[in-house]
């Protein structure tokens, strides 16, 4: 889901590129000069110079050394329910392809797997070690059948596992990071590391795997569940997925800004409000606030109110014009108060800047919004 290499901007003209990668790269799927709104679940991106989808730990092998011996910036995304696409230069690395279960308490899946583990007593710890790729709504009702608990929150997240490991996805007080034991991934130079829930160092939508193993591209996860009875399992990832439907349908990445307990004024000690009564509730009010051409809004639904719905045809300046109105908003009624973005920028903007330091430059006004106008018009055009 994130950039690497990102001090590149152009390491090779977009022709040679294409040839370079061709010849290296035979038997990987790979697409060139590729509309991104597709990849993300906002429905926001540029263009892609090489988008790579390999199918197996080899091919992500081949892609790093590749990338690496040419010096060719790369990027890895999943399902995008996170992030916002600017441009991508260099290979854009699609794991989705990635998606099966490579055991369960260390069989092979199938009817002779789920007997073995469904006869195991209530309690037990059972390892689970899946493709980076597989969507976490797959994998919470793959858990279920078998009776293991751990994967019950995340049957809503409309993501996949190996994003899940490196964001440390979570809803409420259950985290990604509460059932992962290890992650295999690759590093730049294509070896093939292991890392251990220590090596991670999990934290609030946070992981080693963002900054000190940045580079690293995640090929499986491990998991350690636990064994109980199938319908309780079923049980909670019903509820878990009913309590989802408080949110608005729409092109979003979920809730914007990071839904948390703020300290809205300095000066009362133990007064703290939740993002959801300082957006939604008066003085200020947000729901029904929209962009100038409202293709970006916020839904008029206090559940919802840190999310942006974007409509077809909008750009990330739309996204920019109403995220800076809500922040102003705050900062002026609260003290000073700077809300947090949730989600992850990646890629560059029209002039060849980082995506995610401009939009947060627009926030915090160190460019003014109409001067960054052109450069945020991301899609600045269709891919040929």
């Amino acid at each position: 889901m994130f950039k690497y290499n990102s001090d590149f901007l152009v390491v090779m003209n977009k022709s040679k590129l294409e040839k370079t990668i061709t010849k290296e790269l035979k038997g990987i799927e790979l697409l060139f000069n590729q509309d991104l709104r597709t990849f993300s679940t906002i429905r926001l991106g540029g263009i892609a110079d090489c988008v790579a989808k390999p199918k197996s730990l080899e091919e992500i092998q081949a892609l790093l050394t590749l990338c690496s011996d040419k010096d060719i910036p790369y990027y890895v995304i999943a399902k995008g329910s996170d992030v916002i696409l600017g441009n991508t230069d260099g290979v854009l690395i699609d794991v989705t392809r990635l998606s099966r279960v490579l055991n369960v308490g260390g069989l092979e899946p199938g009817e002779n797997a789920k007997r073995k583990i469904l006869a195991m007593e209530e309690g037990k710890i059972v390892g689970m070690e899946v493709e980076a790729g597989t969507h976490l709504r797959k994998l919470s009702r793959f858990a279920q059948d078998y009776g293991l608990s751990g994967l019950e929150f995340a049957v809503g997240i409309p993501g996949t596992i190996g994003g899940a490991a490196v964001m440390n996805a979570a809803v409420v007080a259950n985290s990604t990071g509460d059932i992962l034991d290890y992650v295999i991934t690759v590093s730049p130079d294509g070896s093939v590391i292991r890392l251990s829930k220590e090596d991670l160092r999990f934290g609030y939508r946070n992981s080693t795997l963002q900054d000190g193993y940045s580079g690293y591209v995640v090929y499986s996860v491990g998991l350690a569940l636990k064994r109980k009875d199938v319908s309780e399992v079923r049980r909670r990832t019903d509820f878990c997925l009913d309590a989802r439907k408080h949110q608005p349908k729409g092109n979003s990445i979920g809730s914007f800004w990071i839904r948390r307990n703020y300290k809205p004024f300095k000066d009362r000690k133990d007064d703290h409000l939740y993002i959801d009564d300082i957006i939604g509730m008066p003085p200020l009010n947000c729901r029904g606030w929209s962009s100038e051409n409202g293709l970006v809004y916020i839904p008029d639904n206090y559940y919802a109110v840190s999310f942006f719905i974007v409509r077809e045809g909008a750009t990330i300046w739309d996204l920019a014009q109403i995220a800076k109105k809500v922040y102003d908003a705050v900062r002026d009624k609260y003290d000073g108060l700077r809300l947090e973005i949730e989600g992850k920028f990646l890629g560059l903007t029209n002039k060849g800047r980082p995506l995610g330091k401009v939009f947060y430059g627009v926030l915090t006004d160190k460019y003014p919004l109409q001067e960054v106008k052109e450069e945020l018009t991301i899609p600045l055009k269709q891919a040929a």
